[in-house]
């Protein structure tokens, strides 16, 4: 996968991110982000390549935190195995801890709160000319992304940013 080093730059900072703060570089970066995501979907789960199709499992970094028991279990059962016990605990005790971690660094936090926190560092000038860029606006909407429509919207943790993707 494409990666210049943009994402560590971007989410190792607390600063608010606006639409000054887009330049060409992370343009492009972004687009080949998107491009790569979009491609790596499209083959996995493309028609022509049935014969491979159950060997892929499509599930977003959302999915997964927002409901980490739900798809332990899908990913455990596509890989035709029984979940543990000791998973479901290890589950219970990474995914939801309100214990700040210093740095940053750990293994331990709130997996609902980590998928909303870009929501807080970006203007919604900054998210909109994100989804404005044609490709990312493609994987958006192939992978059941929703489209922030104002500040209001960003901003509230409430309002999940994507859809059922996966039953």
């Amino acid at each position: 996968m494409y990666d210049s080093g943009w994402k560590e730059d971007f989410v190792q900072t607390n600063k608010v991110r606006n639409v000054d703060d887009f330049t060409e570089s992370l343009t492009d970066a972004l687009k080949k982000y998107c491009e790569n995501m979009l491609r790596n979907y499209v083959l996995a789960t493309a028609k022509s390549q049935h014969e491979w199709k159950e060997n892929f499992l499509v599930v977003r970094f959302e999915d997964i935190a927002y409901n980490p028991h739900k798809y332990a279990e899908i990913m455990y059962s596509h890989a035709g195995f029984n979940i543990d016990d000791r998973v479901v605990e290890w589950i219970d005790n990474n995914t939801r801890s309100n214990t700040q971690t210093s740095g940053g660094f750990g293994t331990k936090r709130n997996s609902t709160n980590v998928v909303n926190e870009w929501r807080h560092r970006v203007t919604y000038s900054f998210a909109e000319k994100i989804q404005n860029i044609a490709v990312c606006k493609e994987y958006m909407r192939t992978l059941h992304y929703q489209f922030v429509q104002n500040a209001t919207m960003l901003r509230d943790d409430s309002i999940p940013l994507f859809t059922q993707l996966n039953g």
